[in-house]
């Protein structure tokens, strides 16, 4: 009997220090950030010429995220220019939407949010942005996409061309 109290307590020792050490890497070690900016960066490396950066990410899972410091880039075999950076980005949702696939979300808010677009030297705008045709899935519908609330705080778009450069600031939705 003693035996079978010592392996139940040494796989209960075992459990928690295994979840402690998981949760001592995921956030203060700051590898749940690593984890998402990794993910995110091979998924867009196959559909566009983006790259995504997320200085932190905070909140809890289940019901909303609060992303610090996300910074967009643009770059193609000529350019590679920051195309979006935002200080702080807070997203509330419903995880069973999620889980379903349903991408419904009662808040977005962005603060601090820069834009940048530009012209090249043959007209084109960079970056050059998915069409409808490249959104559709591989059966030929569209994903479904609802925001309930959308607030914008100081926001600033930067259009330049080769000859000039037109900025609006402090822009706020």
């Amino acid at each position: 009997m003693r035996l079978w109290k010592k392996i139940i307590l040494s796989i209960a020792i075992l459990a928690v220090l295994v979840l402690g050490a998981a949760w001592v890497y995921l956030f203060p070690m700051r590898g749940l950030e690593k984890i998402v900016n990794d993910k995110l960066n091979a998924l867009l490396a196959k559909q566009s010429e983006f790259q995504v950066s997320i200085g932190s990410i905070g909140g809890d899972v289940i019901n909303g995220l609060k992303l610090e410091n996300v910074v967009v880039t643009y770059g193609d075999s000529f350019t590679r220019f920051e195309t979006a950076r935002a200080s702080k980005v807070t997203i509330t949702y419903s995880i069973s939407n999620l889980w379903h696939r349903d991408l419904r979300f009662t808040l977005i808010q962005i603060d601090s949010l820069d834009i940048h677009v530009q012209q090249d030297s043959s007209g084109r705008f960079l970056p050059r942005y998915a069409t409808s045709k490249d959104t559709t899935s591989a059966t030929g519908e569209l994903a479904s996409f609802f925001i309930g609330t959308f607030l914008l705080s100081e926001a600033s778009i930067h259009y330049a061309r080769p000859a000039d450069t037109l900025v609006a600031d402090h822009i706020s939705l």
